[in-house]
């Protein structure tokens, strides 16, 4: 045994006898072959597995009991393996194997899914490539069904994965074949589904999804995914997977009252060929006949899989030199929205070209007035029209005359509703455009990107950050905005799941599309304040550097969020926003060695509690000045205490405070008590107990909006109740979703690259160039 995860089996099974007897106990099973017709079926006899065979996943079973795949409920002996590539999953050995090598592939608390990871399902395969790895969906085999996870083991002992070459051309017939990828249907072998190879992973999870889809559509489950087993290894630089759409959980012989009850309660590894029998009875009498029943009950007939006809999507057509050549590359250019007021002070201190037709005798003129303009100017709102030099216009236009040129706006503000919010004054390159509505003026910079960017970057953390940090940061702005414009205009269905009643108030806030113009410079956006701080040449380098370089993740630019600080911990995205899980935005530890220093599930109030009061190791657990004046402008390093931190509020004020925030009159603030958190410890909801009514509130944004005057530091926060109030005792800065800035400072400082950094904060993605 050479591969790192047969090292780590041994080294489990040397310091774990309770494991170590069940897999000697495998070395001499039981076996036996049933032939059913001309397809061979294996029957072990393994009583080690009759805890999960007799599984009670009924829903009150499965609340009343802790889950034996977190980290805090799981034996003290039983150890994990960070696999690399795939951190969203972690591999433990399985103490109650079926196989030589049977490992457990866990991931966060979340009900157990398929499609939101099929990139780590094609990755783990591939990684694991001694193994088949194999997904039991709930009710079909899953005995955790609220724990994420996949199974792996040794090769060579399923039947249908081991013999494909041997069944393939007589039980199986092409439906669809392109050049990465070919499915097939299967027949004949007791139990249909389909096979598919191919050796890009894109394709494969497509197909996979446009089946998935297929089957919800024909067998819809109330917004379930459809009942699936899948099976999947990787070979001769491919994939192979097998899935088996499921009818039934357990056919009717399992709760037969009689000598006709049969245990077997078909997963993965049965839908494979591989029947496991608890009890001696099972095995020794279970017939041919019997296995034709259990695979017509729980499995879906040739004629069910042959009535659907899958039709994937075209594959992407690969570039041809003429559109991948920089000259057909068309870099985009965007419109900022700057400062909005009923004045506006601008100075050019070089020439620009001010375009725009004024208004004469309530009609806009039809030629329009172009002249050259320097120095400072005031433009005033006056009854819906931009006032500039006595003349009333709706539009104004001021582009350069040079490249290079700049022009100067006053009184911009920064921080909108945060702790550090002030004025100042900003300089911008690119064209000024100047708006108008009913009530105010807005001054929008029209900038390229790629200029742009410069700006963001320097703005969000001091331009003298390291060159990894700033690539990273780069491609992380980059994606991110990218892929706010594709979603503009289209509907965000944010309102879902939201609640405001008089028991509950559930809401979050995400970015909402700007009317006319791309995105503000705040940090509603990302926050923008030209080139005031972009005088570093290494910014620009590493704009350059990256140029055109964004996140994607199963075809999609990823929507790549950051946060100053996580405060040791990842939050994932469902807990902050919608509950729609990307698998790019998982709850993780912010540090790589997590087989080394473990991290206990966070969502458990007592893990939190002792996790947020003490201060355990992570990359953005840092006091280095050198290295926080690399993310952390002036105003920001207002803040030292990000990494912990502490509020305090007497019983009077905090009351009163909640009271004006939230709009609830509850009295006299009694309790606060935690109902839910996610997976680093921020509060999803909270419980806020008055004296004149009680309320829940949720998720992390409300809640740092309702208990400080712009935004608590975190939601990541234990309450302990004083004489006179309540002390909050919290951990991290911002919602703690995707890049830590801190932590990544810590990790550019440490030499690691700008590609590992990604990797870390945005697992299951990959780096492509959309434009040169």
């Amino acid at each position: 045994m050479t591969t790192p995860h047969a090292r780590f089996l041994q080294a489990q099974l040397n310091k774990w006898p309770s494991a170590a007897n069940q897999y000697s106990q495998l070395t001499g099973v039981l076996t036996r072959t049933i032939q059913v017709d001309d397809v061979p079926v294996m029957v072990q006899f393994n009583p080690g597995r009759t805890a999960s065979t007799t599984a009670n996943i009924d829903p009150k079973a499965i609340q009343a009991r802790p889950c034996f795949l977190c980290d805090a409920n799981r034996p003290a002996e039983q150890l994990s393996m960070a696999l690399p590539g795939t951190p969203t999953f972690k591999l433990l050995v399985n103490p109650y194997p079926v196989l030589p090598q049977h490992y457990t592939l866990t991931g966060p608390h979340l009900p157990q899914a398929l499609q939101p990871y099929l990139t780590d399902f094609l990755l783990l395969a591939q990684q694991l490539d001694d193994c088949v790895v194999f997904y039991n969906g709930p009710r079909c085999g899953a005995s955790a069904p609220d724990h994420l996870h996949f199974q792996a083991g040794s090769k060579g002992q399923i039947p249908l994965p081991s013999t494909v070459k041997t069944w393939q051309s007589t039980h199986s017939h092409v439906i669809h074949q392109e050049t990465d990828l070919t499915i097939s249907r299967l027949h004949g072998l007791l139990r249909s589904g389909w096979l598919l190879q191919g050796n890009n992973r894109e394709r494969l999870t497509t197909g996979i999804t446009t089946l998935m889809e297929l089957l919800n559509t024909n067998q819809p489950r109330s917004g379930k995914e459809p009942m699936v087993n899948l099976l999947g290894w990787f070979e001769d630089g491919q994939w192979q997977l097998l899935l088996f759409p499921r009818k039934a959980h357990r056919p009717t012989c399992y709760s037969a009252s009689n000598e006709n009850q049969r245990l077997i309660s078909p997963a993965s590894v049965e839908m494979g060929g591989l029947l496991v029998a608890t009890r001696p009875e099972d095995f020794h009498n279970l017939t041919a006949e019997d296995v034709q029943t259990i695979f017509n009950e729980v499995a879906w007939s040739d004629e069910d899989v042959a009535s659907l006809t899958p039709s994937l999507p075209p594959a992407p057509s690969p570039l041809s030199e003429e559109t991948s050549s920089p000259d057909r590359q068309q870099e985009p250019t965007l419109d900022v929205g700057i400062v909005s007021g009923v004045m506006i002070e601008v100075n050019f201190p070089a020439p620009f070209t001010l375009t725009g037709r004024p208004f004469q005798a309530g009609q806009e003129t039809p030629t329009p007035l172009t002249s050259t303009i320097t120095g400072a100017h005031k433009l005033s709102h006056q009854a819906g029209f931009i006032l500039f030099d006595d003349q009333p216009f709706r539009t104004l236009r001021f582009d350069p005359l040079e490249p290079g040129a700049v022009f100067e706006l006053d009184h911009v503000r920064i921080g909108i509703g945060f702790h550090w919010e002030r004025t100042e004054k900003q300089v911008f390159e690119g064209s000024l455009l100047m708006l108008t509505d009913q009530t105010s003026l807005t001054a929008v910079n029209r900038i390229n990107l790629e200029a742009y960017l410069t700006s963001v970057i320097s703005s969000e953390m001091s331009a003298n950050a390291s060159a990894a940090l700033l690539k990273a940061h780069a491609v992380i702005s980059r994606s991110w905005l990218l892929a706010q414009l594709q979603q503009k205009g289209k509907p965000t269905g944010t309102a879902e799941g939201m609640v405001d009643n008089a028991t509950t108030r559930i809401r979050w806030y995400d970015r909402e599309d700007h009317d006319r113009y791309d995105v503000c410079a705040d940090d509603h956006c990302q926050r923008y304040q030209g080139l005031t701080r972009a005088t570093n040449p290494t910014v620009r380098q590493a704009i350059e550097a990256t140029r055109g370089v964004v996140l994607q993740a199963e075809g999609a630019i990823c929507d790549a969020r950051f946060s100053k600080s996580c405060g040791g911990h990842l939050e994932a995205f469902q807990y902050c926003w919608e509950d729609s899980p990307k698998t790019y935005l998982i709850g993780k530890p912010d540090w790589m060695d997590t087989t080394a220093t473990p991290c206990p599930d966070l969502r458990q109030e007592a893990a939190a509690r002792e996790w947020i009061l003490g201060n355990p190791p992570a990359f953005c657990r840092t006091n280095d000045p050198a290295i926080l004046t690399q993310v952390l402008n002036h105003y920001d390093q207002e803040t030292p205490d990000f990494y912990r931190w502490t509020v305090r509020y007497t019983t009077e004020a905090l009351s009163e405070l909640v009271s004006r925030r939230s709009g609830i009159d509850f009295g006299t603030i009694l309790d606060m008590i935690p109902l839910e958190r996610g997976t680093s410890g921020r509060l999803v909801q909270l419980k806020i107990v008055g004296s004149k009514q009680s309320r829940i509130i949720g998720k992390e944004l409300e809640i740092r909006r309702t208990l400080s005057e712009s935004h608590l530091y975190s939601a990541a926060f234990v309450v302990e109740k004083t004489p006179d109030g309540f002390l909050l005792h919290g951990a991290g800065w911002g919602h703690g979703v995707g890049l830590c800035q801190i932590g990544a400072a810590v990790m550019g400082e440490q030499g690691y690259d700008y590609q590992t950094i990604l990797a870390h904060y945005y697992p299951n993605t990959n780096l492509t160039t959309l434009y040169t």
